[in-house]
């Protein structure tokens, strides 16, 4: 399950300091940081449901849906996304994969 900082501080807010507590918590790997802000409490989570999370708005697209659709023989291991309104190109590394948008 996503859970975002906002939601970790309104759940561990019996803390002195919440913040302090995620760091542990990410150690311990109770959460699996994604990017800033949002953790993963799965680590079995499969990468591409993330996907859309990382950069909003965005969809798996190109090699990727190739791939999952048998259209190439190639094996892939970045997820490519497309986002709608974005010029740049922007890439995330994460415990769950690589992702370009």
């Amino acid at each position: 399950m996503i859970i975002t900082t906002g939601i970790l501080k309104e759940e561990l807010s019996s803390y002195a300091n919440p913040s302090a507590k995620i760091r542990p918590m990410v150690r311990d790997q109770e959460l699996f940081p994604i990017i800033r802000g949002y953790y993963e409490t799965n680590r079995e989570t499969s990468g591409h449901s993330l996907a859309p999370i990382i950069l909003r708005p965005s969809y798996l697209s190109f090699e990727y849906a190739l791939s999952v659709y048998g259209l190439i023989p190639e094996a892939i291991y970045v997820y490519t996304c497309a986002s709608l309104g974005k010029r740049k190109f922007k890439f995330f590394n994460t415990l769950f994969g690589q992702y370009h948008y």
